[in-house]
C-alpha cells in the first residue's frame, strides 16, 4: 500500500514540476514515461505577428501603444481555433489582434502519447508606434 502511495505522489509531483515546459519532455505517469511535444510554428512567431500587424488608425491623436493578449486553441492539424481576447486595449486594437491571431498556422500540432492533441496557447500582441521603434 505504501509503495502505491509513493508512486502516486511521485507521479503527481513530476506532472506538476514538468507540466509547464514547451519542449519535448518526458513525464512520469503511473504507466511509465510519456512523451509530450508542443505545437511547432515554422519560423519566428513574434516576427510573423509584427509583419502582419497593421496599426488601426482613426487619427494620429488617438494612437495607443500597448499589448493585447489573445488566447486560442491549436487543433490536431495545426490550425488555430476559438480565438478570444483575454486583455484588450480598445475595440479596434482588439479586432486587429484577433485578425492577426487567426492568420497563425502551426506546422505540427502538439503530440501526446504519439497522437496529436488540442492545446491552448496565449499570445501577447504588442502595438508599438514605428517612430518609437526607430528612436530606440
Amino acid at each position: 500500500m505504501v509503495k502505491i502511495y509513493f508512486i502516486f505522489l511521485l507521479s503527481i509531483s513530476c506532472q506538476f514540476i514538468y507540466g509547464q515546459k514547451n519542449d519535448t519532455t518526458l513525464y512520469y505517469d503511473h504507466l511509465g514515461f510519456i512523451e509530450w511535444s508542443s505545437p511547432v510554428f515554422k519560423g519566428d512567431l513574434a516576427s510573423f505577428i509584427k509583419e502582419k500587424l497593421k496599426y488601426p488608425v482613426k487619427d494620429s491623436s488617438t494612437l495607443l501603444e500597448g499589448t493585447v493578449v489573445v488566447s486560442f486553441w491549436v487543433d490536431t492539424i495545426g490550425n488555430t481555433i476559438f480565438h478570444k481576447v483575454i486583455r484588450g486595449l480598445r475595440k479596434d486594437y482588439d479586432e486587429e489582434a484577433l485578425r492577426v491571431a487567426r492568420l497563425i498556422r502551426y506546422e505540427k500540432p502538439a503530440i501526446r502519447y504519439g497522437k496529436p492533441i488540442i492545446v491552448r496557447r496565449i499570445v501577447p500582441i504588442k502595438f508599438i508606434r514605428e517612430e518609437n521603434v526607430k528612436n530606440k
